[in-house]
């Protein structure tokens, strides 16, 4: 997932924020949850200098 790091994304599946199912011992993140998290976070402003 670019560059987000594992405690980040661990992070947000905690919160809710980025959903998933865990079938067996293993978590599955959907490339829907993933648009939908990438779209949320979309901004045009540019980050503070």
């Amino acid at each position: 997932m670019g560059k987000m790091s594992r405690n980040m994304i661990y992070g947000l599946l905690r919160t809710g924020e980025l959903p998933s199912v865990v079938i067996g011992g293993r978590r599955f993140i959907s490339a829907e949850a993933i648009a939908a998290l990438v779209k949320r976070s979309t901004t045009t402003r540019s980050p503070a200098i």
